[in-house]
C-alpha cells in the first residue's frame, strides 16, 4: 500500500497491478466510462439551463422568472468550464441573469405602485 501510496508516475502503479488477471488489470490509457457519462450529464445540464433561462423572460411578468433565472444560471455552471458546450451556457446565464433582473423589476414596480396608492 504504501508503495502504491508513494508513485509518482502511471508506469510505477500499473507495474504493481501487472501480475492480475486481465480483468482486473488497469491500463492508464484506457478511460473510464464514467468520463462519457459526464459529458452526457453536462450536456443535459446545459440544455436545461439554456431553456430555463429563455423560459425566465417571458416568466417574469408573473415573478417566476427569477427563479428561472437562478436555476438557468446555476446550472449553466459545468457547461462553461469546457470548450464544447461553453458559448451554450454563457447564453442560459445572461438570459437568466436578464429573466431575473425583469423579475426583480416587476417586483420592485409592483411595490412603488402599491405605495403610491
Amino acid at each position: 500500500m504504501t508503495v502504491a501510496n508513494s508513485s509518482k508516475f502511471t508506469s510505477e502503479l500499473a507495474g504493481l497491478v501487472s501480475d492480475l488477471p486481465p480483468q482486473f488489470r488497469w491500463d492508464p490509457r484506457r478511460l473510464p466510462k464514467a468520463v462519457a457519462v459526464r459529458r452526457d450529464s453536462v450536456h443535459t445540464m446545459t440544455v436545461a439551463a439554456l431553456v430555463l433561462g429563455i423560459v425566465s423572460i417571458p416568466m417574469a411578468a408573473c415573478l417566476g422568472g427569477l427563479l428561472f433565472g437562478i436555476a438557468a444560471v446555476v446550472l449553466s455552471v459545468p457547461g462553461a468550464r469546457g470548450p464544447e458546450r461553453w458559448g451554450m451556457a454563457v447564453t442560459a446565464r445572461v438570459l437568466g441573469v436578464i429573466g431575473g433582473l425583469l423579475s426583480i423589476g416587476v417586483i420592485v414596480l409592483f411595490i412603488v405602485s402599491s405605495l403610491a396608492r
